[in-house]
C-alpha cells in the first residue's frame, strides 16, 4: 500500500495547519516577551523576581492541557455532528470543572502569595509576591479564556483564534516596550494580564456565535466553599502554621467543601472521567 500523496494535499494540510503553528508562535513571544524585555533594560534582580514568580505560574497554566485535551475531540465530534444540545452540556461542565479549579487557585494563591515565594526560591524573593499575585490573575484569566479559545479551534475558528491571539501580542510588545523601561516588574504583569483579558474578550465574543453558556453562577454556588478554605488559610497563617501543611489542609478543606454543599457529586465525578 503506497498513500496517495500529492501535491494538492500537502498545499491542503499546510495551509489548514498554518494558522496552528502560527498561534503556537504568537502565544510563545506573548509569554516570552516581558522577560526578554525586563533582561534588556531592568536589573538582573528584578528579572530573578519577575521569573521566579513566572516559573510557579508556568507549571499551573500547563494543567489547563490536561483539563482540556481529553475534552478537545469531544467538542470537534459534537459539533461537527451538530448536536448543539449535547455540546452545549459538554462546554457546560467544561465551565464548572474550569471554575472549581480557578478560583481557589487564585484567592488561595494571592493569601499565600509571599509564603508560597519565600518556601519556593527563599527569602531574598520574597519581594517577588507582589508579580506573583498580579500574574495570578493572568492565570486565572487564561484558565478561563482557553475553554473559548480551544472550542474556536475544535469548531473550525481557528483563523479567528489567530487574529485575536495576534491583536492580544501585538498589545502585548507595545505596552511592554513603554512600560518596562519606567515601571519596571510590575508593569510587566499588569500588560501581561491586560493582554489576556483582550484575549478572553475576543474569544467569549466569537465563541457564543455557537455556543453561549453562563458560568457566573459556579462562582455564586462555589463562595461557600471558598470562604471556609479562606478562613482556614487565615487562621493558619497568623498563627504561623507551615505553609504547606496550610496548603495540603485547605485542599481538603475546600474538596470536602464541594461535596458537603453539592457543587458537584461523587457520581458525576466518575460520569466525567468515564465520558468519551
Amino acid at each position: 500500500y503506497k498513500p496517495a500523496i500529492t501535491v494538492d494535499k500537502v498545499k491542503f494540510l499546510i495551509l489548514n495547519s498554518l494558522p496552528f503553528l502560527l498561534s503556537a508562535l504568537l502565544s510563545l513571544i506573548n509569554g516570552n516577551i516581558d522577560s526578554i524585555i525586563i533582561g534588556f533594560v531592568r536589573t538582573d534582580r528584578e528579572l530573578g523576581l519577575y521569573s521566579s514568580a513566572y516559573k510557579v505560574i508556568y507549571f499551573l497554566i500547563n494543567l489547563i492541557a490536561i483539563i482540556f485535551t481529553p475534552f478537545f475531540p469531544i467538542l470537534i465530534e459534537l459539533f461537527y455532528n451538530n448536536n448543539l444540545r449535547k455540546l452545549k452540556n459538554t462546554v457546560d461542565d467544561l465551565w464548572k470543572i474550569i471554575t472549581m479549579i480557578a478560583y481557589p487557585m487564585l484567592v488561595g494563591g494571592i493569601l499565600l502569595s509571599k509564603q508560597i515565594i519565600i518556601l519556593l526560591f527563599g527569602e531574598e524573593f520574597k519581594e517577588g509576591h507582589i508579580v506573583f499575585c498580579i500574574l495570578l490573575i493572568y492565570a486565572f484569566i487564561l484558565f478561563l479564556r482557553e475553554n473559548y479559545g480551544y472550542s474556536l479551534n475544535a469548531w473550525d475558528r481557528e483563523k479567528s483564534y489567530l487574529k485575536i491571539v495576534t491583536i492580544s501580542a501585538v498589545v502585548n510588545a507595545i505596552l511592554n516596550l513603554i512600560l518596562i523601561p519606567f515601571y519596571g516588574i510590575n508593569a510587566a504583569a499588569i500588560t501581561t494580564v491586560l493582554s489576556e483579558i483582550i484575549n478572553f474578550a475576543l474569544m467569549k465574543k466569537e465563541a457564543e456565535k455557537v455556543i453561549r453558556v453562563s458560568y457566573l453562577k459556579y462562582f455564586v454556588k462555589l463562595s461557600p466553599a471558598i470562604i471556609l478554605m479562606c478562613a482556614q488559610i487565615l487562621i493558619f497563617k497568623y498563627t504561623h502554621i507551615n505553609v504547606i501543611i496550610n496548603i495540603i489542609t485547605a485542599v481538603i478543606i475546600y474538596f470536602i467543601s464541594l461535596m458537603s454543599f453539592k457543587y458537584i457529586s461523587k457520581d458525576e465525578i466518575v460520569e466525567l472521567m468515564k465520558r468519551k
